[in-house]
């Protein structure tokens, strides 16, 4: 498919593009700073709709945030600005991007996220987070269902690290991660 060239905000950093249920459906951080959606159909390329605000509860325009998709459902997490920081999340379904709306987010509070990565299952469904705090030094994963139900609270999985680019990958409830520090690249399981 082949779509012409969409305006998003000039202030957009960090774009994200995903296919989610009939849907071009691209993410990016502007300088409100907001986390914004913008859904352009696949089918109709000629008439993208609007920019959609998913959160103004963002860190800075250079926020961490990452997103995944599985079974038409699109997961996003992201550094939020909530006092003594946190890991906001949330669902964004066929419903809301055909109707140009976002839902309500949760928070994971207390944390704070420097890089990203989110998983989705595509055997469980289940919803991988992983950050990586500079200030720690830290890895932590937290899992949740594709229904937003905690399975696991947040769990340190590497420790006295630097991490300069994060990505995972979840199988089987198993997930894979990899990071690049400055001097080499790193996995785990």
């Amino acid at each position: 498919v082949i779509v012409r060239t969409t305006l998003i905000d000039s202030t957009a950093q960090s774009p994200r593009v995903n296919i989610v249920a009939g849907y071009f459906v691209i993410t990016y951080v502007n300088t409100i700073p907001a986390l914004k959606y913008m859904a352009i159909p696949i089918n109709n390329p000629f008439n993208p709709g609007p920019a959609v605000s998913i959160s103004t509860q963002v860190s800075a325009a250079t926020a961490a945030y990452d997103c995944a998709v599985c079974d038409q459902v699109l997961a996003l997490a992201w550094n939020g600005n909530d006092v003594g920081g946190a890991i906001r999340r949330t669902l964004l379904t066929r419903t809301n991007i055909a109707a140009n709306t976002a839902t309500s987010s949760s928070a994971k509070a207390l944390f704070s996220a420097d890089r990203m990565s989110v998983s989705v299952d595509p055997v469980s469904f289940n919803i991988f987070h992983l950050w990586y705090n500079a200030g720690g030094s830290t890895l932590i994963v937290n899992i949740f269902s594709a229904g937003g139900t905690e399975l696991l609270a947040q769990q340190v999985i590497e420790t006295s690290v630097t991490v300069n680019v994060l990505t995972a990958y979840a199988a089987s409830n198993v997930l894979n991660y990899y990071f690049e520090n400055l001097n080499a690249y790193s996995f785990g399981a």
